[in-house]
């Protein structure tokens, strides 16, 4: 979960991008890697001047990804060799159209930093785990739960940022075009500095289609309430918690309306990029127009690491830049 200087959302991999290669044998690093790879970024994370909460909230949605994919990559379930591959939400900013399966959990986590050119010169912030739960409920809802982030502004503030509640709903499928809508709320929850100050609503309208067998389009509009500073500073709420700098003394709130698109290509059975491109247009006050783009890499079908790299265009409340990574587990 982001802000809109930095937003989540992220571009999922969706099912049908993968299904020639269903049948390709699992492959992905034994467990023994997994476990020496938490180590390390557990001792790092304990590292980290940050407060307690924050390491161990960070150090939980860790090990769920960690446990998650040892378990993926080291079992031999047949089930799972013929299940559509993963299509998370992250990373980029334009959201899937495909729900999580029924009885099955979706976990998002990542690390962002972003430099805001119209903060003291450029301020950088970090944000962390950009955790994302998503529940299957029916074959056309899942649940999703979003965990607050920990923002670390550089030289400034640091703290939590609001949770996010919402839900997506498969409404058309037909081919390989799907379209859902996803209503959700962004919850105050953390430090002034990066909450909101009330309850912000938001509504997606996605659609995802094929571009023949190695590529797919997606595309969403998103209407929310979000809240601006006073001044220049970030928006916050919509489909993400805030992670910019900045007080939130003197707000209003505003309507946005936030196009996104996104095109993926399979550069191999495994390996995938995409390019994503969105503007966050509040009624009042500045713009954001970002473009982004990445690679995913999936160990199994349960499992996929990603990263990616954007850049602001033009002026406005449009970051610098940004990079980050993470990955998706599906339980």
């Amino acid at each position: 979960m982001k802000s809109p200087t930095r937003a989540p959302r992220p571009t999922p991999r969706s099912a049908w991008f993968w299904q020639n290669y269903a049948n390709v044998p699992k492959i992905g690093p034994p467990i023994a890697l997994t476990r020496a790879t938490f180590g390390r970024l557990a001792r790092s994370i304990y590292a980290m001047n940050i407060p307690i909460s924050a390491r161990a909230l960070t150090l939980s949605a860790l090990l769920l990804c960690c446990v998650g994919a040892g378990a993926q990559t080291s079992g031999a379930d047949s089930n799972s060799r013929q299940e559509a591959p993963i299509s998370p939400d992250r990373p980029g900013f334009t959201n899937g159209s495909d729900t999580v399966a029924p009885g099955r959990v979706i976990l998002e986590s990542g690390f962002a930093q972003t430099r805001d050119r119209n903060q003291n010169g450029g301020a950088v912030t970090d944000d962390f785990p950009e955790a994302l739960l998503r529940f299957g409920a029916t074959p056309n809802l899942e649940l999703q739960l979003g965990v607050p982030n920990y923002n670390v502004q550089h030289g400034g503030p640091r703290g939590f940022g609001d949770a996010f509640l919402g839900a997506k709903y498969k409404f058309y499928q037909r081919g390989q075009t799907i379209a859902s809508i996803a209503p959700g709320v962004s919850v105050p929850f953390g430090r002034r500095d990066f909450r909101s100050s009330n309850v912000l609503p938001s509504v997606l309208f996605g659609v995802d289609t094929a571009l023949g067998k190695r590529a797919g389009f997606s595309a969403n509009l998103t209407l929310s309430e979000t809240q601006q500073s006073g001044g220049a500073g970030a928006n916050s709420g919509g489909s993400g918690s805030s992670s910019g700098g900045g007080m939130m003394s003197a707000t209003r709130n505003e309507f946005t309306v936030a196009p996104a698109a996104s095109i993926g290509y399979n550069l191999t059975p495994k390996l995938g990029a995409f390019v994503d491109g969105y503007a966050i247009v509040p009624r009042h006050g500045p713009s954001t127009s970002v473009v982004d783009g990445g690679l995913t890499y999936l160990l199994n079908n349960n499992v996929q690491l990603d990263l990616e790299y954007g850049h602001g265009l033009g002026g406005g409340a449009s970051p610098n830049h940004f990079y980050g990574g993470g990955l998706a587990v599906r339980f």
